[in-house]
């Protein structure tokens, strides 16, 4: 049983709820943690926490800079300059575009009033830059360029791309009022570029890896241009942060769900599925992937990331998920307010016999379903969370942005795998350039 007699089976604290219970074996039968090895997981991230608290004092980069704030006021007049742009085009992959997307797409500001529209190119799909280009005004359009290393192709070849669209609209002399690189020091393509070119270049905190960045400039600079405030999405995750840090382990809501998730690959639950129950959150689903993926997929160990978006994916995957192989591991997230929409018309409901739905909202069967899927999984025995944000502010996002990070950080110290180097990945990154050279000979 669990040591702590007074945890509660849901944390809750002013940005989200965290109800963790139909993930034991005592709910939902075999397919579910065993409470005594929860217990016993919980007991070791206590020397986690420590480890966690020495590497903030110690100064690790990824939990201080949501202390900084001469960073933000730094990048306030870049800031400025991009707003009077109608298009804003932000070329990055991976770590440097996916925390940017999420931010963008969880923003309430309605886009065109007093602020540019966001692209953020994050695949190197010709269709895709056809479809987005072909709309673009490029005499009253800014681009911003990330790659942590000044040197990942894709972003370089996505930012060659439009080149000579931005030049001609706008004339070599002015690409540095359009362009701003953002890449850590030291010589690299793009800041050789950028020098030889006058282009405005922004140093990327090299100690912070890219999954890990939304939280510094990478994150920040594009989504302060649509109108989000840096100073409250550092606040949302310094608080949750500071709970991690200073509370009892078995309130720490990062902590559980680290324990639950490796409490259940032990058991052969090797699949880590985010639900999502909102269009707005499908980048924030998209960028955990990545962060869980490349953070933990190392030494044979660690789990798959898969992210869906409900209703939708409870059509397409439901019947799989219920009564398919038991391996996946279920959070659903869902917001607590969102945009309401506006009732369905009623006047043809008399003969259609669905009473049901009379006066309704689509955010209210949203909601239903969300519960029903809910219900669904854990009632068929399958070990699943639901989390609530309970409102979609900028802070609330900081919130669970730093709820995954931390949780996947703990995951790592209960693995004993480095959270933040990506082997694999840089082979392929060789693979991929030998294949280019060869291609060229």
């Amino acid at each position: 049983m669990i040591k702590n007699k007074n945890v509660d089976l849901k944390n809750t604290n002013k940005y989200y709820s965290q109800e963790y219970s139909n993930c034991f074996s005592d709910n939902i039968g075999k397919f579910g943690i065993d409470k005594d090895k929860f217990d016993f997981l919980m007991e070791r991230l206590k020397k986690g926490q420590k480890k966690l608290k020495s590497d903030k004092e110690s100064g690790a980069r990824y939990l201080n800079i949501i202390d900084e704030t001469d960073d933000i006021q730094e990048l306030q007049e870049i800031t400025q300059e991009y707003r009077k742009f109608d298009d804003v085009i932000v070329f990055g992959t991976g770590g440097s575009s996916l925390g940017a997307e999420a931010l963008n797409q969880i923003s309430k500001i309605t886009k065109g009033i007093g602020y540019p529209k966001l692209h953020i190119i994050t695949n190197i799909a010709p269709y895709t830059y056809q479809k987005v280009f072909s709309k673009i005004n490029f005499s009253n359009a800014g681009c911003i360029v990330i790659s942590k290393s000044g040197a990942t192709v894709e972003t370089i070849m996505q930012f060659l791309s439009i080149v000579p669209n931005l030049r001609k609209a706008v004339g070599s002399e002015n690409l540095r009022d359009r362009i701003t690189i953002v890449c850590q020091s030291g010589d690299s393509p793009l800041r050789r570029l950028g020098k030889t070119h006058n282009i405005r270049i922004i140093d990327q905190d090299p100690n912070i890896s890219g999954r890990y960045s939304v939280f510094s400039v990478v994150g920040l600079l594009p989504a302060m241009i649509v109108g989000l405030s840096a100073n409250e999405f550092r606040i949302g995750a310094k608080d949750i942060l500071d709970d991690a840090l200073n509370n009892d382990i078995y309130s720490v809501a990062p902590a559980i769900g680290s324990a639950i998730q490796v409490g259940l690959m032990e058991k052969n639950i090797n699949n880590s599925v985010l639900l999502a129950y909102s269009d707005r959150l499908g980048s924030l689903s998209r960028w955990y992937r990545q962060l869980w993926a490349e953070s933990l997929g190392k030494d044979g160990k660690g789990s798959s990331p898969t992210y869906a978006i409900g209703p939708v994916d409870q059509h397409s995957q439901l019947q799989l998920w219920v009564d398919g192989p038991r391996d996946k591991f279920f959070t659903i997230l869902r917001t607590e307010q969102d945009v309401q929409t506006v009732k369905i018309n009623d006047e043809y409901l008399d003969c259609m016999d669905m009473e049901y739905i009379r006066g309704s909202s689509l955010i209210d069967l949203t909601n239903a379903s969300c519960i029903a899927t809910y219900q669904s999984l854990y009632k068929s025995g399958c070990p699943t969370r639901l989390i609530s944000m309970l409102d979609t502010e900028v802070s609330n996002m900081g919130a669970l942005m730093m709820h995954y990070i931390l949780e996947t950080v703990f995951s790592a110290y209960l693995l004993d795998v480095n959270p933040f180097d990506q082997p694999a990945v840089e082979k392929g990154k060789k693979i991929a350039r030998d294949l280019m050279t060869k291609a060229k000979t």
